[in-house]
């Protein structure tokens, strides 16, 4: 029997730079992913200019990271870019260096405020995760507008826009597979979930395939997917990519058992009893009482 071949998660940095790699390669798919994320909001994009892929090349992969720049323009002239992210990782510490480079890359130095706020692109952030900020909202998507308010009024503009879409919130809802925003992130989770490859993903129902064959940015990103799974040297990027994740998510146990152990320990010195402790830790009795001895 042949050998199955691993399947690429569409959610891990290196795929996601391999396949939003220019606008010639998935500028029809990255349209596609970025109009069914702000429909809602009723943003007018324009034309796509540039579909970039920003690499920040650091060996540790718990820093490391790919985000996507693409560019519109609009009728009016307006400058549109959106940032897609698709990650495990603490998300703060990414918007803020990828709008900071955007900063240093759209303004001239010893620019007037009147001028950064012309020069400066409207910019949308989409950060696809998989895991949730917060509890007390069950929306899988979470909509953080940033504004310059300051008086006087006149000077006031939108500064910056975040969509943080969160998979485990979009995971628990009905899914309608002919709306092309539950597609894409039907297809990106259940890769992810499931180990499959997005064909694997699309072939299990009727309507995210007849959702696909209608979309031709859907249709791209599939193209680009097929091309970089058979590419050696993607793959090899890919496997150091999970090495990496597997040996950070074994520090990060590691460190967090550590921690609890701390915490046992301090317990103790407090007087608490081991069933107690093991209560408020969720560490077994047997460990609590080898800490005691």
């Amino acid at each position: 029997m042949e050998e199955r071949p691993i399947a690429l998660s569409p959610l891990a940095d290196p795929v996601v730079g391999a396949i939003f790699d220019s606008v010639e390669n998935a500028g029809l798919a990255a349209q596609s992913l970025v109009e069914s994320v702000l429909k809602s909001e009723g943003v007018k994009l324009g034309n796509i200019i540039s579909v970039t892929p920003q690499k920040i090349a650091i060996p540790n992969v718990e820093v490391r990271s790919t985000r996507v720049d693409i560019f519109f323009e609009t009728d009016k002239k307006e400058r549109i870019l959106v940032e897609v992210q698709m990650y495990k990782e603490p998300l703060l510490e990414r918007n803020m260096l990828a709008v900071s480079q955007d900063i240093a890359t759209s303004i001239p130095k010893n620019s007037t405020v009147w001028r950064v706020r012309e020069l400066f692109p409207k910019i949308y952030v989409i950060n696809i995760m998989n895991y949730s900020t917060r509890t007390d909202n069950d929306d899988f998507i979470q909509p953080i507008k940033l504004m310059y308010t300051k008086p006087p009024a006149k000077t006031a503009f939108e500064h910056l826009q975040i969509f943080n879409i969160e998979l485990p919130k979009f995971r628990k809802k009905k899914h309608d597979l002919t709306d092309r925003l539950d597609a894409w992130l039907y297809i990106f989770d259940t890769a992810e979930q499931e180990n499959k490859t997005v064909e694997e993903v699309i072939s299990m129902d009727e309507t995210l395939k007849a959702t696909v064959t209608e979309d031709p940015g859907l249709k791209q990103f599939i193209e680009n997917y097929d091309r970089i799974s058979a590419d050696g040297e993607m793959r090899k990027e890919y496997f150091g990519y999970i090495r990496g994740m597997y040996y950070l998510n074994g520090l990060q146990r590691s460190a967090f058992l550590d921690g609890k152990i701390e915490d046992a320990r301090n317990m103790l010195l407090d007087g608490l009893k081991p069933e107690k402790i093991s209560q408020y830790t969720n560490l077994p009795i047997e460990t609590i009482r080898e800490i005691r001895l």
